[in-house]
């Protein structure tokens, strides 16, 4: 009988501890495609920024007995953005512990993104959670909390995700708009009277667009923190894909 020599039999025992190891890995690790925030579909949010609060206030939380008093200097988060009327903040990092002040009770002065992405698994279960229809075979979303942009396949209560490309959306007092959004019209070049820049490969959407990131350099700041005036900023490869393959009338959910 053939006899295992001492180096084979330990190459043997670690193939088979690499195998077991590899069995108790996740199923949903198989869609991984870099560094992932762990979180559920019922989880995923918009972006929140970091706020202060501008002098002493009591404020009424639903559900709470009673109101709950804010120092000048504290720290909360703005959920909802208004840029001129109320917002709504968050206290103690707590999604349950929401109030509504007066605009000028707060001051943003930082976004509060969470670094990496959601699973590929969790961004459709959570886009095929809701009712979402396209014109098109297509559908985008915009993550404004992961900073990143979302392209799906398919129809609605069944979408497929096929891409995933780095935003950056807009920054405090230019928030990009929330909510269901069209694809309306694209332009190779579009000149921003406001901003007196050119803008490639635009995608227009209720009032703001998809588009290249608009300067000279290196895209520093794309899928890190939001830096536009109310668009959608993508690098360059990722902005000729979606001008080459997106059509107009494609679904769009910004959140």
């Amino acid at each position: 009988m053939q006899q295992f020599s001492g180096t084979r039999f330990r190459l043997i025992l670690f193939i088979l501890f690499a195998a077991v190891m590899i069995s108790l890995i996740p199923a949903n690790h198989a869609f991984a495609e870099g560094p992932y925030k762990k979180c559920d579909p019922d989880e995923v949010h918009p972006i929140w920024w970091k706020a202060k609060v501008n002098y002493d206030i009591t404020v009424k939380v639903p559900g709470v007995k009673g109101r709950i008093a804010l120092d000048k200097g504290d720290e909360v988060k703005i959920v909802s953005y208004n840029r001129t009327g109320p917002k709504e903040i968050m206290l103690d990092d707590d999604e349950d512990m929401i109030a509504t002040v007066p605009a000028n009770a707060v001051t943003a002065y930082a976004d509060a993104c969470t670094p990496g992405d959601y699973k590929k698994k969790t961004k459709i279960n959570f886009v095929n959670s809701k009712k979402i229809t396209s014109q098109t075979d297509y559908m985008i979303w915009v993550s404004t909390d992961m900073q990143s942009l979302n392209v799906f396949e398919g129809s609605n209560r069944n979408w497929d995700l096929i891409k995933s490309f780095p935003c950056s959306t807009g920054m405090a007092g230019y928030a990009t708009p929330i909510g269901s959004k069209t694809i309306m019209s694209k332009q190779l070049v579009y000149h921003s009277a406001l901003w007196g820049s050119n803008l490639q490969y635009f995608l227009s959407f209720g009032g703001s667009g998809i588009h290249k990131w608009p300067g000279p350099g290196i895209e520093g700041n794309i899928g890190v923190h939001p830096c536009s005036h109310a668009c959608v900023r993508l690098g360059r490869s990722a902005a000729t894909w979606m001008y080459q393959n997106i059509p107009v009338g494609t679904r769009l959910l910004v959140y």
